[in-house]
């Protein structure tokens, strides 16, 4: 009986023993789940900051384009102008010169009536 008595105490104790490693195991898993969570949550909220930078970034590109074909444009105009400006300066200087031509005309012509 003696006998009978060690072998179930020690079997109440291997037992007890296998709760207890169960139960820190169980703990040891719940903790690990939480920190997975945790991982999980970080990763999700590093992935939508992500996102958020290559829009901005997409923003920031699709605004610089915006402005440099502005400026292209701006410089084309600017261009444009200043092509004009020498076309009616070459038209004014023209025009001086048909009309100091003309003057030169009249003076010959009254020349010519005055000695008659």
């Amino acid at each position: 009986a003696d006998m009978l008595e060690t072998d179930l105490t020690s079997a109440r104790n291997s037992n007890k023993q296998s709760v207890e490693i169960a139960q820190d195991y169980a703990n040891r898993i719940m903790l690990l789940q939480g920190e997975l969570d945790a991982a999980n949550a970080k990763v999700t909220r590093l992935t939508v900051e992500l996102q958020n930078v290559e829009e901005a970034k997409d923003r920031e590109h699709h605004d610089h384009m915006k402005t440099e074909k502005k400026l292209s444009t701006s410089i084309a105009a600017q261009s444009d102008a200043k092509n004009r400006q020498l076309q009616l300066e070459e038209d004014v200087m023209r025009a001086k010169n048909e009309s100091k031509s003309m003057e030169q005309q009249l003076v010959e012509m009254k020349d010519v009536a005055d000695a008659r």
